[in-house]
């Protein structure tokens, strides 16, 4: 009878770097996109090595992906969402200028984001600002906002509905503004 070899332990694989965990929970509203540089020549993005790294979606560009609302309705909640959280930089549409002239108090842009929030607030029609709320600054699917009773509501056509409304408003609000 031949003698059994004794087996090594398998190390396991690791994951891909700049991946992440790939737990289910983690990979929800990821996008798995290329990690490439802009060639100054060409303006193409280039990725010699074929990087690949995960990127967390916000709902609102799920959202126009689906094609439920439109890439101005989406610019739109990106840009209040920037305003709420008081760092204009994330957004993507807003001027890089100074906001104060002289550049050296970062409160007093802080100060000037949150007043322009709440113009852009004061734009969103009072039925609508619960879905804006959920769905633009809580970045939530209205599917998961609980009601006042705290009873899950399915989500509706209605509550589509009065989230288009409020980003056409919020959108219009910020044609005006410049």
């Amino acid at each position: 009878m031949a003698k059994s070899r004794k087996r090594r332990p398998t190390q396991p694989k690791p994951g891909p770097w700049d991946m992440g965990p790939s737990a289910p929970a983690a990979r929800r509203d990821t996008v798995i996109e290329d990690r490439g540089e802009a060639d100054p020549v060409t303006g193409k993005t280039v990725n010699p090595n074929g990087v690949k790294g995960v990127r967390r979606q916000p709902v609102l560009e799920t959202y126009r992906g689906q094609g439920r609302i439109t890439a101005a309705q989406c610019e739109a909640g990106l840009r209040l969402y920037a305003l709420w959280s008081g760092d204009v930089d994330r957004d993507p549409t807003a001027p890089k200028t100074d906001r104060m002239g002289s550049g050296s108090d970062p409160l007093a842009g802080a100060v000037d984001a949150r007043a322009e929030y709440r113009k852009a607030w004061a734009a969103v029609p009072r039925p609508a600002q619960s879905a804006v709320e959920w769905v633009a600054l809580n970045d939530e699917r209205l599917g998961l906002q609980a009601d006042d009773a705290g009873i899950h509501w399915r989500e509706t056509r209605a509550r589509m509905v009065a989230l288009r409304m409020g980003l056409d408003a919020l959108s219009a609000h910020f044609r005006t503004e410049g």
